[in-house]
């Protein structure tokens, strides 16, 4: 009897437990829910344009560098073909 009413002793912690643990979730949902909208920080249009051009201007940049770089080749490849060793 003594280890049968141990394992009932264990079996309602057990289900206290997760009790506690599901009215700690539905809880914790409903004050999600709740929240101020007026607490909230929408992204503007104005940042997203912002973040957009910063986008052009680096890819506008890694452009510059490219042809750079090709005007570079196309000279050696020249000074290659007049000048052979």
């Amino acid at each position: 009897m003594a280890k049968s009413g141990r394992f009932w002793r264990n079996v309602v912690v057990i289900a206290v437990a997760h009790v506690a643990l599901i009215a700690g979730l539905i809880r914790w949902s409903l004050a999600a829910r709740a929240s101020n909208p007026e607490s909230i920080v929408w992204l503007g249009a104005a940042k997203i344009s912002r973040l957009k051009n910063r986008e052009t201007r680096k890819s506008d940049q890694g452009n510059a560098m490219l042809m750079l770089l090709n005007r570079n080749r196309q000279k050696t490849t020249k000074l290659k073909r007049k000048n052979p060793l």
